[in-house]
């Protein structure tokens, strides 16, 4: 068994996304919960506030607000969980292909 076969691979349902997003909006951030995925995109993330538990490439971070975030093509994320109301600034871009 190869588990990079294993791990989901993720994409974000356009090519780009831009903006704010709130505890509200927080389904993006859903495809990201309960397991770990590769990514397919870059993710560039300013946290604004509340607080957001999550692995990169299997190493445990706590994003507070200042935060700043870069997440790079073929990346494992999980977020474990997200406490009062989170506020972040991103921008997401989507490759065209995976290698």
């Amino acid at each position: 068994m190869y588990i990079d076969n294993d791990i989901p691979k993720i994409d974000l349902p356009e090519d780009w996304i831009i903006g704010k997003l709130t505890k509200s909006e927080i389904g993006l951030l859903n495809l990201y919960a309960n397991y770990p995925c590769r990514l397919k995109a870059e993710i560039f993330v300013l946290c604004l506030q509340g607080d957001l538990e999550a692995s990169i490439d299997l190493t445990r971070y706590k994003v507070r607000p200042g935060s700043f975030i870069t997440i790079q093509p073929g990346t494992i994320l999980q977020i474990y969980r997200v406490e009062g109301d989170l506020e972040i600034l991103s921008v997401n871009r989507t490759l065209t292909k995976w290698q």
